[in-house]
């Protein structure tokens, strides 16, 4: 039996990077940006429910790399000063 003729089509992969850490401070997986209601249901999802999730992944991630940009410029500016 192949996967295409168990599986439905299409199929919503998984955002799981293997990287599974929750951060305290936000509640998401430090890998997917899921949360642990969203990792846990992830099977019993349907497509929809799956791209609604990958949907706020997006929107997480964005926010997560908005936040490491200005620590990083925060942090530049600091160095900066104290060199002076």
């Amino acid at each position: 039996m192949r996967v295409r003729e168990v599986l439905p089509d299409p199929v919503v992969p998984s955002p799981c990077i293997s990287i599974c850490r929750m951060v305290a401070e936000t509640a998401l997986c430090e890998g997917c940006f899921r949360t642990i209601p969203e990792i846990a249901g992830w099977g019993r999802m349907s497509d929809d429910e799956r791209c609604a999730v990958w949907g706020r992944i997006d929107q997480r991630s964005a926010g997560a790399r908005t936040q490491a940009e200005a620590k990083a410029k925060a942090k530049a500016k600091a160095t900066d000063k104290a060199a002076t």
